[in-house]
């Protein structure tokens, strides 16, 4: 269960894990990000650090990134639904 009571107002969500590059040929590549509020993105790959931000409405984030080698890469995700 993504949201523990249902969905409501002042609360954060993490998660963690990992992007599986392995399959891919090195490129560029573009994250979308949506949330009501805030939403934060972080991968760790060989080329360096993924970081990308959304500051609430209207619209998504987008944002593009190259890897020159293919992996498996860490990222942390929080999102924040405030009021």
């Amino acid at each position: 269960l993504a949201f523990p009571g249902g969905a409501g107002e002042n609360f954060t969500v993490r998660v963690n894990g990992y992007v599986d590059f392995t399959a891919l040929a090195p490129g560029t590549y573009t994250i979308h990000l949506g949330a009501d509020d805030t939403n934060w993105f972080v991968m760790n790959t060989l080329d360096g650090n993924v970081n990308s931000q959304h500051n609430c409405c209207p619209q998504n984030h987008q944002m593009s990134f190259t890897i020159s080698e293919t992996g498996m890469f860490p990222f942390d995700n929080v999102f924040g639904e405030q009021g």
